[in-house]
């Protein structure tokens, strides 16, 4: 046989040894680590593990926590966080990386947000790389639809959850969804209820953070043997995550305009929901501009959108779309029966010219309502607004709602 042929053979075996190796570490590092979760759903996924990992390191557990949202963040035992190191794009080798790195730590717990959309790959993350012993899964909203399915109930039996495995959700349809395949196997779900948590409890949070996932929280924190008050009190003192919508009041030479950040909700029903916390703290804003930041890579979501505001006519002023692949969310809005006089197409505007168009376009109560995708567009005009303006929280307390993915 030719050379070629034996070298091929070899590297392959070589490989394939290198690999066993590692999976033998791998499987080693998972035994290390007696609590294991891991934090699934559309929306909230990002709030909920820093509120896990603030309650279980609360109770004396050494843990590492991992988030994926607008900003992933690695949550050391000690509270302080770190960017989670790449050398590339985003992938679910992160998450052998992060189970050493948290080995390494002497962590007892290790509680990780899901970062893979593909229901396939979720299925590897959830049941060969974590095996965790509660999945928690946040909730089912229409989004990711070109992968993740057409339907609520579709996305809600894509998400991954182990044979056998313990589910601990807030929402019905992923109850419904798992029950029967999980009690086949051995395995449960729980349902948490917001109707535990009085608004009174949540009341000294620094940000304002929705009940059903303070509700699962503290349902896993039963599960744990972590009792209500001790959770609570990690619950309150706990920080937002970058993700977190922010409300700040912002000058121009025209006069002061109010800025609303919801750009992280992605999905509609997440954004118009977070956007009733947001009066509920601060008040009503009359008919404010929304403003849509489009993603190229994200066109699914911004069709969902666009198909949404019918329903919302009347709540906004007019919608500047900005961004990318903008004039597909204009022809959908327009399709949908909106008119041209109220959804507009800024294209891919700068941010001084975004800026100034906004000022021109503001209606007279001079509110912006941000929405739509945060990384991309959003986040470099977000960027410029840090850089050239003063900005001031709009209220002394409650300036953040959580609605990170």
């Amino acid at each position: 046989m030719p050379m070629t042929f034996w070298v091929v053979l070899a590297l392959a075996v070589c490989t394939m040894g290198a690999l066993h190796v590692e999976w033998r570490r791998h499987r080693r590092a998972i035994a290390r680590v007696p609590v294991r979760i891991f934090v699934n759903g559309t929306r909230g996924k990002s709030s909920v593990t820093r509120l896990i990992t603030a309650v279980l390191r609360g109770s004396g557990t050494p843990t590492v926590g991992k988030t994926t949202g607008t900003c992933s963040r690695l949550i050391l035992p000690d509270g302080s966080e770190r960017p989670v190191p790449r050398d590339g794009p985003p992938n679910i080798a992160e998450l052998i990386r992060t189970f050493r790195t948290a080995v390494r730590l002497g962590a007892e717990a290790v509680v990780f947000e899901c970062m893979a959309v593909d229901p396939d790959l979720q299925r590897i993350a959830e049941e060969r790389i974590v095996e965790p012993t509660i999945t928690v899964v946040t909730n089912a909203r229409l989004d990711h639809t070109d992968v993740q399915g057409s339907s609520v109930y579709d996305i809600a039996r894509g998400f991954a959850v182990r044979p056998g495995g313990l589910l601990v959700t807030a929402d019905p349809i992923v109850a419904r969804a798992h029950e029967p395949r999980l009690e086949a196997s051995g395995g449960r779900v729980v349902l948490s209820r917001a109707s535990t948590v009085d608004p009174s409890e949540i009341a000294d949070m620094s940000y304002v953070e929705h009940p059903e996932n303070v509700a699962l929280v503290l349902e896993v924190a039963g599960l744990l043997g972590i009792q209500r008050e001790a959770a609570l009190g990690a619950i309150l003192a706990a920080e937002p995550d970058p993700g977190a919508a922010y409300v700040l009041d912002l000058p121009h030479p025209t006069g002061p305009w109010r800025l609303v950040n919801l750009f992280a909700a992605n999905d509609p029903q997440s954004t118009f929901q977070a956007l009733d916390s947001v009066e509920a703290t601060n008040g009503r804003l009359g008919r404010p501009l929304l403003l849509f930041a489009a993603r190229g890579d994200r066109t699914a979501r911004s069709s969902e959108f666009a198909r949404a505001l019918e329903d919302h006519r009347e709540r906004f002023h007019m919608v500047l779309v900005f961004g990318e692949r903008t004039r597909a969310v204009v022809r959908t809005a327009h399709r949908a029966g909106l008119d041209d006089g109220w959804i507009v197409n800024a294209g891919d505007a700068s941010p001084p010219a975004l800026t100034e168009l906004l000022m021109t376009s503001i209606g007279p109560d001079r509110a912006v309502v941000g929405v739509g995708n945060i990384i991309g567009p959003a986040q470099r005009w977000l960027e410029y607004l840090a850089t050239t303006v003063e900005m001031e929280p709009a209220a002394d307390r409650a300036e953040f709602v959580e609605v990170a993915s």
